[in-house]
């Protein structure tokens, strides 16, 4: 008389009088693990750990799902952020590159302002005056065309005889905090010439 069939374990399965059960997992497992393959650096652990015992263990098509899943989300992750890092580093040295020109053209208007006084006997009315009449080569704004890319004029106006002279900077808007102003520094470098200090 055959004794009685003992239960043997594989991976994936238990075996037991021709019988076969699949290995249950709970919801809450999925969702626990799901959370987790989310996680920056420990959710690609996670996913290649997923991917094995969904593999090899339990011949779990979700596992190897959620293990991909959150290797891909990861790598894209790391990925848009090196990408954003770097983008942002660039976006600011290239507008400050853009505006440290815009200052030494600004240095150069100055003079060919001063210079169509000293011809005419007064301020220009306009930057269009010194471009139409070939006074000046540089009355546009580079820091303008390079960052918002657009070509326009220094912003330029006459007050009593004396001049406001500067770059809109990247808000594109007269007398705010951004604005870039013309390379004078000391006091005196205002005493022979018309531009208002700010």
């Amino acid at each position: 008389m055959a004794g009685p069939k003992i239960p043997y374990r594989t991976n994936s399965y238990i075996i037991s009088n021709n019988e076969t059960f699949r290995k249950e997992i709970p919801i809450v497992v999925y969702i626990l693990i799901g959370v987790l393959c989310f996680m920056p650096v420990l959710g690609a652990l996670a996913g290649v750990v997923l991917i094995i015992f969904g593999a090899v263990v339990y011949k779990n098509k979700i596992l190897i799902v959620l293990g991909s899943g959150g290797i891909f989300i990861n790598v894209a992750f790391f990925s848009f952020s090196f990408y954003l890092a770097n983008h942002i580093n660039n976006i600011k040295y290239f507008n400050n590159a853009a505006f440290s020109a815009s200052e030494t053209q600004m240095k150069t208007l100055v003079k060919d302002i001063e210079l169509y006084k000293t011809k005419k006997g007064t301020y220009p009315a306009s930057l269009q005056v010194m471009d139409d009449g070939n006074y000046s080569n540089a009355c546009y704004d580079p820091g303008e065309s390079l960052t918002n890319k657009k070509t326009t004029f220094f912003y330029y106006e006459v007050v009593d005889e004396k001049y406001y002279l500067f770059s809109l900077g990247k808000d594109g808007k007269p007398f705010t905090d951004d604005d870039v102003l013309p390379p004078f520094h000391r006091t005196s470098d205002y005493d022979h010439i018309g531009l208002i200090p700010r």
